[in-house]
């Protein structure tokens, strides 16, 4: 019997060690510095770059002068036919279609303001001439209605839009 009690108390001391092996275990880890991880690599939003499109479209242009009832259409494509040595008013209608916002400036004969336009919003912007006296030699005079644009920092993209030439007649 003794062998058998040799046995368990051999039985019993190695358990015995394993739980204090145990012990020891849960000890150091609940002690020790924390090590240091490396720092997780964040993945890169690739994120999708939208060009800008700084873009107007001519709708309509009209004139007006003294003595006239109603603003005449001003032709794009055909002759228009207009008093010589006269003050008229133009006003032309412009929309952005564009995918920002950008100033325009649309003209005839003179430059004017800059305006701004934010993405499909339509504008009337009014332009003064004064045609010119008669005799003009041949009679006639080819012109462009012209649109310029530029961004937001005031970089000038340029025309935008142009019309075909057409043909003034004086008269």
């Amino acid at each position: 019997m003794r062998d058998e009690g040799g046995a368990v108390a051999v039985l019993g001391l190695s358990l015995f060690g394993l739980g204090m092996a145990g012990l020891a275990a849960v000890v150091y880890v609940a002690t020790r510095e924390p090590e240091e991880l490396p720092p997780e690599e964040e993945e890169e939003e690739e994120v999708e770059e939208v060009e800008e499109i700084i873009d107007a479209e001519f709708r309509s242009g009209y004139a007006w002068w003294e003595g006239l009832e109603n603003w005449k259409k001003v032709y794009t494509r055909y002759i228009n036919r207009w008093p010589a040595d006269t003050d008229i008013t133009f006003v032309w209608e412009i929309k952005n279609i564009g995918n920002v916002g950008a100033y325009f400036q649309v003209y005839l004969f003179e430059p004017g303001s800059w305006m701004y336009l934010d993405p499909g919003e339509k504008l009337q912007v009014f332009e003064e001439a004064h045609t010119l006296a008669i005799p003009v030699t041949p009679g006639y005079q080819f012109a462009r209605i012209t649109i310029l644009g530029r961004d937001i920092s005031g970089e000038r993209v340029g025309a935008v839009w142009t019309s075909d030439e057409f043909e003034i007649i004086y008269s």
